[in-house]
């Protein structure tokens, strides 16, 4: 058994992954709230001398989030099968990137309650997507694998996906090919910071 405290490679050996619009202003730091850590913010408070461009941040969650909904819609579609839940979504790549995650340890992750948590591997577990085993050391944590089903279904997905972005990345200008190509390391440690703030 795989503890679910480190970080493991699935069986399914594939990985996954406004304001005054225009105007330039200097950032004003995060919201003011009791008890609010604002160290989280001191990278983008260095960014281009303590200045950011609204448009900027809108435009680039706009793409990100565009792109990462077309493909997923039209992925989707190839496979034949009907769409699972964000929430659904999200557990099983969290297993994926972390084959023998407790409940609790998934809980944690997402930042939701662990009763969530539980109903939503119920429901993976019914479809067929997940295993639930029991931790020899603790019998009281239950382990959580996917299936051979789920890592069929996560590798038909990820074909479709790929095959989608290159036929788009085909279309562009090679300069542009050649900008997005080195830009991928950034917007991976962009997706760690982001999913380190509070």
């Amino acid at each position: 058994m795989r503890s679910g405290g480190r970080t493991g490679t699935s069986v399914c050996g594939i990985g996954w992954f406004s304001s005054a619009v225009g105007v330039t202003t200097a950032w004003p730091g995060p919201p003011v709230a009791s008890g609010y850590d604002s160290s989280a913010y001191r990278g983008i408070a260095a960014w281009k001398g303590g200045t950011v461009t609204d448009e900027t941040l809108d435009q680039l969650g706009a793409a990100l989030s565009d792109l990462h909904r077309v493909l997923r819609r039209r992925a989707v579609l190839r496979t034949g099968r009907a769409a699972l839940p964000d929430a659904q979504v999200e557990v099983l790549r969290l297993v994926q990137r972390q084959p023998g995650i407790s409940v609790r340890e998934a809980a944690e992750r997402m930042g939701t309650a662990a009763n969530t948590v539980s109903t939503l591997v119920g429901e993976l577990t019914t479809a067929g997507l997940l295993h639930r085993n029991r931790d020899p050391a603790d019998r009281r944590t239950v382990r959580l694998e996917l299936t051979e089903l789920a890592c069929e279904r996560i590798v038909a997905y990820g074909q479709h996906r790929r095959e989608l972005l290159a036929a788009a990345l085909a279309d562009l200008d090679p300069a542009d090919r050649e900008r997005l190509r080195a830009a991928v390391p950034a917007l991976s440690r962009l997706a760690e910071h982001a999913a380190e703030l509070p």
